[in-house]
């Protein structure tokens, strides 16, 4: 969320675990086929929350040195035009599906 009273401007987004950090643009079609569009950067309006989720804004991690693994810690830091130091936030990496991942090994008999 922009809580400042100007625009903010998104210019790179890097990460260590990986040599390429994209941000796309997702959607799905009406014959209900996902595309990907590349963005070349993001801006912010004062009081907008932007939010990262699919058929929405992705980040997209290009040549990863490991695999992530459920639980894992993924720094991303984000650099903003105007601003000296950039942000950095930490993703927590997740099932892709969280119910089965919790019904693992636990099957009623």
């Amino acid at each position: 969320k922009n809580t400042g009273e100007d625009s903010r401007k998104l210019l790179t987004i890097t990460s260590t675990v990986s040599d390429m950090v994209m941000l796309n643009q997702s959607s799905i079609d009406y014959n209900g086929v996902a595309r990907l569009w590349p963005m070349s950067g993001l801006t912010i309006a004062p009081g907008q929350s932007v939010r990262f989720a699919p058929n929405g804004l992705l980040v997209m991690f290009r040549d990863i040195k490991s695999a992530f693994a459920v639980g894992q810690k993924i720094p991303l830091t984000l650099r903003f035009e105007d601003e000296a130091k950039p942000l950095t936030v930490m993703l927590e990496v997740r099932p892709l599906v969280p119910a089965a991942a919790a019904d693992h090994g636990q099957h009623a008999h």
